[in-house]
């Protein structure tokens, strides 16, 4: 069977404890149902663009023709250290529970002294360039079928090569009736309390 592969941050992962015990109500679990693959998970809730770039080249070779690949392109205000994505907007550094005391100081020192606000915009965007211009051809050369979307809106920052026009995961379910109650759901589109939005999700971005 080939495979249904995902990369990105939480709204292209079913946000579970355990990789393996995924919810079907999730989209990722209805496309593959639909389009008959076998899921694998190389996303992660909170992953940065950084690690987004080293999953897909630690895995490019895994990847076999008549595979599927799902892209989630994050915000670029997630900063990536040594297998650690950290969220940092307004600055807070989002769930700091997830990190030791240790690590938080080391962060805050970091965003202090040595951060970049535009440093941050500019590796964002060459990185989404890079995938889309790089992994992304190179993969459909070799028969892999790949779709791509912003999790958040594009960010428009300059780029010599600029970057795609593509869907966008938050303004998508805003402009289908949805709200923050649905955004806040494990995996971002809903579930029946809420309103699902999981199946209609996964049609429109694998149309």
């Amino acid at each position: 069977m080939a495979n249904l592969w995902f990369f990105g941050d939480s709204f292209c992962h079913p946000c579970t404890d355990d990789d393996s015990s995924i919810p079907p109500i999730w989209w990722g679990s209805l496309l593959s149902k639909k389009i008959n693959k076998e899921i694998i998970l190389r996303s992660s809730g909170g992953q940065s663009i950084t690690q987004t770039v080293i999953k897909l080249n630690d895995w490019y070779w895994n990847i076999k023709p008549n595979d599927t690949v799902m892209i989630a392109y994050t915000t670029p205000y997630r900063i990536y250290f040594d297998n650690v994505s950290v969220s940092f907007t307004g600055g807070e550094i989002h769930h700091p529970h997830n990190y030791t005391p240790r690590q938080l100081d080391a962060i805050k020192l970091y965003m202090l002294e040595l951060y970049s606000e535009n440093h941050q915009q500019a590796q964002w965007v060459t990185y989404v360039s890079y995938i889309q211009n790089q992994i992304v051809p190179a993969l459909e050369k070799n028969n892999v079928e790949v779709k791509q979307f912003y999790s958040f809106e594009k960010f428009n920052i300059y780029s010599p090569i600029p970057i795609l026009d593509l869907p966008e995961a938050t303004h998508w379910v805003w402009a289908n009736g949805g709200d923050s109650s649905v955004l806040e759901t494990d995996g971002h589109f809903g579930n029946d309390e809420v309103g699902n939005f999981n199946l209609d999700w996964a049609e429109h971005i694998y149309e």
